[in-house]
Parts: structure tokens; sequence; C-alpha cells
């Protein structure tokens, strides 16, 4: 029985190999944004983007009902044609977003919404329109980068 067991293992090796497979994962951070003309030529990532009546601008209102996305530099795939005067804009998946503790630290979990600092987001303290869910909290009273979920 010893026998059988060690001479049919290394035959059974060759007949049924085992394969691994290395597949490429997604990077966690970034989705798929669409190209659009910004008319504010100071726009940078992680500003939120709302419609204007003169287009796509950086969101200058709290609770804005007129919020598009959020600015990003490397999103994972990026629809519409690119040149100097579009950005990539996502409108989810997940991104730094540029957001100020004025109304608040912003604690994990936190909805984030529009602010009247253009571009800029706060965290929700009531109900209303929100750009998404912050990832990781932040806590200056001046406008810097944090993770969120769009």
């Amino acid at each position: 029985m010893k026998l059988a067991v060690v001479f049919l293992f290394p035959i059974s090796y060759f007949l049924f190999p085992i394969k691994i497979s290395y597949a490429q994962t997604a990077p966690s951070l970034g989705g798929v944004a669409i190209n659009i003309a910004i008319n504010d030529t100071d726009a940078n990532e992680g500003d939120i983007i709302s419609t204007t009546e003169d287009g796509f601008g950086k969101s200058r209102k709290e609770y804005d009902p007129l919020v598009y996305g959020v600015i990003v530099n490397n999103p994972i795939l990026s629809i519409g044609p690119k040149s100097d005067s579009t950005k990539s804009v996502l409108s989810s998946g997940e991104a730094q977003v540029r957001v100020s503790a004025k109304n608040g630290e912003i604690k994990q979990g936190d909805f984030i919404t529009t602010s009247s600092e253009s571009g800029v987001g706060q965290k929700a303290t009531k109900a209303g329109y929100v750009i998404g869910r912050a990832i990781k909290g932040y806590s200056d009273s001046n406008p810097g980068l944090t993770l969120a979920s769009i």
C-alpha cells in the first residue's frame, strides 16, 4: 500500500498539476472619470465640481444640489477627449477630496457636502446633497485633501 502511494503520487502530480494564477488587482483609489471643460482655471485635484449657468466650475454654495464630482489626476479610466482645457472629473469611486473642518471635525464615515468656500467640502451636519463619505478623517480648519468614497 505504501509503495502504491509513493508511486502514484508523483504520477498524479504530472497528470493533474496544480496551476497557480496571478491576476492583477485594480488600484483601490480611483474610478471612471469623464474629461470635461472646467470654467475655473485654478481648479486642481480634489476640488469639488458643480454644474453652473456657464458650464462646470468649482462648487460655491453649501449643500449644492448641482454637485457633479471631484477632479482627479489619475483615474483608472478616463472617458472623452483629453485636452489642456479639460479635467478628469470622478462622480463615482474613491478620490482625494479637498475639505476643511470649519463645520466640525470630519471623522471616518461622515458625509461630506459642498461649502461656501470655492471647491472645498465640509462635514454635512444636516439633511441635503452630499458628495460622498469620508474614508479618512480630517481635523484642520484650513483646506486639505482627505480620502473619500464618492
